[in-house]
């Protein structure tokens, strides 16, 4: 399976990600699209496994895995079974996070599973003057999460 990513037309588009074809790692996958490959042990790793991504992206940067230890391998096509060098880029779990909010792919507010408010019963918390025991019995939440609402760490998505 490829996935057709759009590609730079100009050069005023230097921010925009140009990439060329995602490559399918071939396997079946862990039904996140995502794969382990088995190391080879002619490069040194003995018998481990490890992301199929994870590996081409030190084998394209002539580094092994050790030297990307605590850090996540991103796509930036946003194919979990892409496998292409020029698509993956080494960050921290917050660029991950960051990546998968700013591309709409992060659920957020009352879409989420287990959300037990809405986003007019937020705006409701955060316009309120009463106190975060008060509107955590009203809301039927914790008063740690009506504070973590109204001090803007939770819910900032909503105004």
């Amino acid at each position: 399976m490829t996935q057709d990513v759009k590609s730079c037309s100009t050069e005023s588009e230097v921010a925009t990600v140009c990439l060329s074809e995602c490559i399918d790692h071939g396997r079946k996958g862990m039904g996140t699209g995502y794969a382990n490959i088995r190391l080879p042990m002619s490069a040194g790793y003995g018998r481990h496994q490890a992301l199929a991504h994870r590996f081409a992206y030190v084998q394209a940067n002539g580094i092994r895995l050790e030297d990307i230890a605590g850090k996540v391998v991103r796509h930036r096509c946003d194919n979990p079974r892409c496998v292409n060098p020029k698509h993956l880029e080494l960050g921290t779990h917050k660029d991950n996070t960051n990546d998968a909010v700013v591309r709409g792919r992060f659920v957020v507010g009352s879409r989420h599973v287990n959300a037990v408010l809405t986003e007019e019963q937020v705006r409701s918390i955060k316009a309120s003057s009463s106190s975060s025991s008060v509107l955590a019995k009203q809301f039927g939440v914790g008063a740690r999460t009506v504070r973590r609402i109204k001090s803007g760490e939770d819910w900032k998505h909503v105004e």
